[in-house]
């Protein structure tokens, strides 16, 4: 689904290529689920990459918000760290992700308040990028 006025950006699937091991990726990659708790910091990359510009909007339908011991965390990155070696995205120079546990915005191992809005099951989370102006915005069921 694309923001208002851009092109349509493309259908996003999980790459099970691309994940870490204990994420299992099922329905043909609309699906990422941790299988196991107590590990919380593996990332599931999408595909296709997201152009180098223009505006793109994805959603993630949250059928679980997780628990204590395992967070969910949306965000971008380039998929240039340590995913099999369990690097979570937001260690990475070029990761950025919004932590549905308690709101805050992850960049580079640091956390900052970003919304108080925490989604729970059922709730649809949206990543808006504009690639021009180096923007990240995320929604909770469109707020």
């Amino acid at each position: 689904q694309a923001a208002a006025g851009a092109p349509p950006t493309p259908a996003f699937r999980f790459d099970k290529e691309r994940s870490h091991p204990i994420v299992a990726i099922r329905d043909s990659g609309m699906v990422a689920e941790i299988s196991r708790d107590g590990d919380s910091e593996h990332s599931a990359i999408v595909t296709p990459p997201l152009p180098r510009t223009g505006q793109h909007y994805v959603e993630f339908l949250l059928e679980e918000t997780g628990t204590p011991e395992t967070y969910i965390q949306i965000g971008v990155c380039r998929g240039t760290h340590d995913v099999k070696g369990g690097t979570p995205a937001y260690q990475s120079d070029s990761g950025w992700c919004f932590s549905c546990h308690n709101g805050n915005l992850l960049h580079f191992d640091t956390g900052s308040k970003y919304s108080r809005r925490l989604p729970r099951a059922g709730d649809l989370v949206g990543l808006q990028v504009d690639m021009d102006l180096r923007s990240l915005q995320m929604f909770v069921n469109g707020e």
